[in-house]
């Protein structure tokens, strides 16, 4: 599983960048985050968890549903939701 930022959708607050156990995240001088080293990223997602913009997504394996499924979290409530999307438009949660 792979994470990426979704720079259209970053706001640059950091917050990935403060979660990222192997400081892989950073928000650089255009004010959007991005990954430094994405080979060297665990698949952790607490990023995409830290994420209040949904701009950090996981890419899933096709064994998980992938062919361009994307994982984000939504808040409802103060209940954190995985969203899975996929490039058709479906959207599910979890």
């Amino acid at each position: 599983m792979s994470v990426a930022i979704d720079v259209t959708l970053c706001v640059g607050c950091g917050e990935c960048a403060k979660v990222c156990p192997g400081s892989l995240l950073e928000v650089g001088p255009d004010g959007k985050a991005a990954i430094l080293y994405p080979s060297d990223c665990w698949g952790c997602v607490a990023c995409v968890k830290a994420c209040p913009e949904g701009a950090a997504a996981a890419s899933l394996p096709i064994s998980l549903g992938g062919r361009g499924g994307r994982l984000t979290v939504g808040n409802e409530k103060g209940v954190l939701v995985w969203i899975v999307s996929w490039p058709d438009g479906r959207r599910m949660k979890i």
